[in-house]
């Protein structure tokens, strides 16, 4: 029987956890691994884990001093024992059905990677999708579906795939690495996954605070997309997806979440333009008029 190990990292989340792993015990599909990383927290969360940890066999904790999440993920990683990984972020919770739902998913498609969206996302159709690294990588970039959580993957396709300690938009800089290894993807555009919003988590605070991270996640997916795919339409592609979500990010995110912060960030942008200005003139998939527009905002640096 397929074991499944569930990583979810904790930090400084007392009034959370309890739902995150009541949820995963509740799940129908039962031979599941749980692994709790207390990543140094300071409030009454360590306790929690452990209080589980000691109720449940099947749930292992580790504390560990405060790293961030990447670090937390990867300890978690390389301690998993599953046929196949899953990852939960310990303020979310997932419906009762879900990771049965992921691993029939896989194993009736032949895939490596099975994905569900979260409850409430605009693309919850009920459609089923299945394709290859490049056709799938694209629509989950472009559906807004590129974070780690909400997916099954085979173990395999971390053997030599670490996430980048120190950096916010983690998710964004792994997810392309992982998917490129696998054969088949299916996501299942179904809401099985709570994401909770959070006033005081890293996310809220990207807008002001880590615009620029995002602006070197973005420079580097466009500057390593010849790695990634060596058809020119499948890197053009590619590109395009960082070109444009750069610039939604800046006009939907920081400008929206900080006007003050909008005009700051701008140099961000234009940074942005600047160090990828040779890619975008020569992609064919981006207008000429676009092209200008990237033009103009490199200067902005």
């Amino acid at each position: 029987m397929i074991k499944i190990s569930i990583v979810v990292p904790v930090y400084n989340i007392e009034s959370y956890v309890k739902k995150c792993v009541n949820s995963l015990i509740s799940q129908t599909y039962k031979n599941i691994e749980i692994i709790l990383v207390d990543d140094g927290s300071t409030d009454r969360s360590a306790v929690i884990c452990d209080e589980y940890s000691n109720k449940y066999k099947n749930i292992v904790v580790i504390h560990q001093k405060n790293q961030g999440l990447s670090a937390a993920r990867n300890h978690a990683v390389r301690k998993a024992t599953g046929d196949y990984i899953m990852f939960v972020d310990g303020d979310d919770w997932i419906e009762e059905k879900t990771v049965e739902i992921l691993k029939e998913l896989m194993e009736k498609n032949g895939a490596d990677i099975s994905s569900i969206i979260k409850v409430g996302h605009h693309y919850e159709s009920g459609e089923l999708i299945i394709g290859n690294s490049y056709k799938m990588l694209l629509h989950m970039l472009y559906t807004s579906s590129f974070e780690i959580w909400g997916k099954l993957f085979k173990r395999k396709l971390f053997d030599d795939i670490e996430f980048p300690v120190g950096k916010i938009h983690e998710d964004l800089y792994t997810l392309p690495q992982i998917v490129t290894k696998a054969d088949v993807i299916v996501v299942y555009h179904k809401g099985l996954y709570n994401y909770r919003q959070r006033q005081d988590s890293i996310m809220a605070c990207a807008a002001k605070d880590y615009y620029y991270d995002l602006v070197q996640c973005c420079i580097e997916g466009v500057k390593t997309s010849c790695f990634i795919f060596k058809k020119e339409e499948e890197r053009e592609n590619l590109e395009k997806f960082y070109m444009y979500h750069i610039l939604w990010y800046y006009y939907n995110v920081i400008c929206i979440a900080d006007e003050a912060y909008c005009k700051k960030a701008s140099r961000n942008i234009g940074l942005f333009y600047k160090e990828i200005e040779s890619e975008y003139w020569k992609n064919t998939k981006i207008s000429y008029e676009d092209k200008c527009l990237f033009a103009k905002l490199s200067e902005l640096y």
